[in-house]
C-alpha cells in the first residue's frame, strides 16, 4: 500500500511504494496526505518527498530511491497538485505507469525491447 510516512532507517519522510500499486492507489494516498497535512498551506508552498520502493532482500527490508513526488496547491482553483518526478527531477510524461518511470525502465510508458 502506497503511503507518505516517516521512515526511521532513512531518517526522513518518504512516499513508500511496493511495486503493485495502481496509479489510482498512489494518487489516493497522496491526496489523503495532502488533505491531512496541507489544508492551511499557501499556494506558493509545496513539499517534495523521495519516492522509495520498499522490497525485501534476504529477508531484510530495503528501500531504493526511485524518484520524487511534489505536492502543492493550485493558485487558481485551490485544489491539490501532484507531480511525479524522476531522480533528476524531470516531470513524468505518462501518468498511468509512474512506477516504471521512477525505476527508469521506460520512457513515455513503454519499455523498448532493445534497450
Amino acid at each position: 500500500m502506497a503511503k507518505v510516512r516517516f521512515e526511521n532507517s532513512l531518517d526522513k519522510m518518504i512516499f513508500e511504494i511496493r511495486g503493485h500499486e495502481s496509479f489510482s492507489e498512489m494518487e489516493t494516498a497522496l491526496l489523503e496526505h495532502c488533505d491531512e497535512t496541507m489544508g492551511a498551506n499557501h499556494p506558493d508552498i509545496f513539499v517534495e518527498y523521495p519516492v522509495c520502493y520498499k522490497h525485501f532482500i534476504n529477508d531484510k527490508i530495503s528501500y531504493a530511491h526511485i524518484g520524487y513526488v511534489q505536492l502543492g496547491i493550485d493558485r487558481e482553483d485551490c485544489s491539490y497538485t501532484i507531480k511525479h518526478l524522476t531522480l533528476d527531477r524531470k516531470t513524468l510524461k505518462n501518468y498511468w505507469h509512474p512506477f516504471y518511470f521512477y525505476k527508469g525502465e521506460c520512457e513515455y510508458g513503454f519499455k523498448s525491447g532493445g534497450e
